[in-house]
Order: structure tokens, then C-alpha cells, then sequence
């Protein structure tokens, strides 16, 4: 196979999502759809990277990052679009 790959550090399932925003970004609303099966996570798609770490890849950023550099770009549309109305 040829082409690009997606490599995360993590493959959480939506409810590990909503948890972590509810958790660090209590500003926002979570819907009560991500967040009512919180205290019984779904499982989720998992994969296997340790082939990938045995042959030296390092990921450069962890899942935390990752979704705190979501929320920021998000804040960051949000003042953008605002600021289009105006």
C-alpha cells in the first residue's frame, strides 16, 4: 500500500472524549448523549502500535495535547466567526 497514514498516540471512543472535555473545560456543555455512559466507557476501536514503537517512531504529541489544541482552535473559529458579524 502506498499513501499517507494517520499515526495517533491514542484511540479513545467518544465517551473518553466528552470525559476528558467535561473534566478540564467545565466552561462548556458537554450533551448528555456523550456523557451519560461515561461511568461505563463503550469500547472502542484499538490498535496496535507496537510495531511502529519497536521500529523507533515516537509520537510527538499525546492525547492531551491533541484535544487541548482542539479546544483552542475551536475558541479560536469561534472568535473568528464573531468577529465576521460584527
Amino acid at each position: 500500500m502506498r499513501g499517507r497514514f494517520c499515526c495517533a498516540v491514542a484511540s479513545p471512543n467518544i465517551n473518553e472524549i466528552a470525559s476528558y472535555f467535561q473534566e478540564n473545560y467545565s466552561e462548556h456543555r458537554i450533551a448528555k448523549e456523550f456523557t451519560k455512559s461515561i461511568e461505563r466507557p463503550e469500547e472502542g476501536s484499538k490498535c496496535d502500535f507496537s510495531k511502529l514503537m519497536k521500529m523507533g517512531f515516537e509520537y510527538k504529541y499525546s492525547m492531551k495535547n491533541i484535544l487541548d489544541d482542539s479546544a483552542t482552535s475551536g475558541r479560536r473559529l469561534t472568535r473568528s466567526s464573531f468577529s465576521q458579524l460584527i
